[in-house]
Formats: structure tokens, sequence, C-alpha cells
């Protein structure tokens, strides 16, 4: 059966038409997979020789245990052996007198205290250690993480 030249036309439109569809579902579906990944970013310290920015992403890797470190445009696959976070807070001595200092001079005694207590502010330097295998070599990686960066990640790459 032969096809004439308008049904030939219109079928190949027909066939183009669908592959435009398909194209824009596929690349909707790419979208809604790139935000599905669950990355989180932390300050990195130090403990990885190929980590050369200041901060990094982490992922989910897709083996048990695996994570995916994203460092600038280099992603590294490693095995998370172990993980610990440490809270740590630092009150600034200088910053509490300066602040007594005001707060006395210009409240009095009450005022030295308060001015004191809010000239101590404490600036969280927690750390969560990460225990990292990569190619037989173990690394130990320290990452920035106060508690709701850590929460961030117990969330996203632990559970």
């Amino acid at each position: 059966m032969c096809k004439s030249k308008g049904e030939k036309e219109e079928s190949e439109s027909m066939f183009e038409k669908l592959k435009k569809v398909m194209k824009h579902e596929m690349e909707a579906a790419k979208k809604q997979a790139e935000k599905n990944v669950s990355t989180i970013e932390l300050d990195y310290i130090g403990g990885h020789p190929k980590i050369t920015k200041k901060s990094v992403k982490i992922r989910k890797g897709v083996q048990p245990n695996e994570i995916v470190i994203i460092n600038g445009i280099n992603e590294m696959k490693a095995t998370l052996l172990e993980y610990q976070w440490g809270e740590q807070g630092v009150r600034s001595v200088g910053k509490a007198a300066t602040g007594a200092i005001i707060g006395g001079v210009l409240t009095g005694g009450l005022g030295a205290i308060a001015g004191a207590a809010i000239g101590a502010k404490k600036k969280d330097k927690s750390i969560l250690h990460l225990a990292v295998e990569q190619n037989g070599q173990t690394y130990h990686m320290q990452l920035r993480a106060d508690q709701k960066k850590y929460n961030e990640f117990a969330k996203k790459i632990l559970g």
C-alpha cells in the first residue's frame, strides 16, 4: 500500500511533533532528577590531598555507604567509613571585656554584666569529621558544620 505525498508529509509532521514532545518531556524529567539529588555544601578545613577548594559539596552515592565529593568541577566517589560531629563554641574574651566596659560606662554595674554577656556571644566552630576510603587509601576529612548543617548532612547523606 502506497501513501500519497500528502499522507507522507502529514505522518512526517506528526513524527516531528512527537519527537519535540518527547525531547521536551525528557528535558523536564532530567531537570526534576537534578533537583531531587540532595547535596550539602560545607566549608572544607583539611584532610584530603585532592581537595583544593574552600568548600565542598557532598551527595549520597548509588552504592551503600558511597558518597560523592564535589570539589569545584571534579567529582570523587568515596566510601564513607565513619563520621563524627563535635560541637565546639568559642567565646571571645576581648569582646566580652569590651562589652562589659561599654555597658558599665553607659548604665552602671548591671550594664557591665549585660554588656559582657552580649560581647561574649558564642561563635560556633563545630566540626564534622569524615573518614573516607578512596582507591584503597583512607582520608580523615574535617568540615565546618554547625548543628543545622550536621542535621542536614544526617538527613541527606545518612538518611
